[in-house]
């Protein structure tokens, strides 16, 4: 992408930030699927229970999908219109020279 020095420490301390930010909703996450790990595990596993425990799934991963939304957006604003333009063509998470990467549980989840 060709950041500049500025913007690449200013891209690195908002995904420091962010990857702080969504740290407690991927252990939320972790642990929610260890726990529907043990309902399945069950000898007779409880329906209602393990519906339940998708749809809290289900709520954690929007939660972590709108903050990296919201992280993705913040990136960009801080990109010139050439870069802008040639995000365009390779798409968030292809420059992984940019600090990107897989954490835990993020897969695929990060700034350019």
């Amino acid at each position: 992408m060709n950041l500049s020095d500025d913007q690449a420490v200013k891209i690195q301390a908002l995904r420091e930030t962010h990857l702080k930010n969504i740290a407690p909703i991927q252990d939320q996450l972790f642990s929610a699927r260890n726990e529907l790990r043990l309902l399945w595990n069950q000898p007779k596993p409880n329906a209602d229970e393990i519906t339940a425990k998708q749809q809290d799934m289900d709520a954690l991963r929007i939660q972590l999908r709108e903050k990296v939304t919201h992280h993705l957006l913040e990136v960009r604003e801080l990109l010139t219109p050439e870069q802008q333009a040639r995000l365009a063509v390779t798409g968030p998470g292809m420059g992984r020279g940019m600090g990107g990467g897989h954490g835990k549980g993020g897969a695929g989840i990060c700034a350019w």
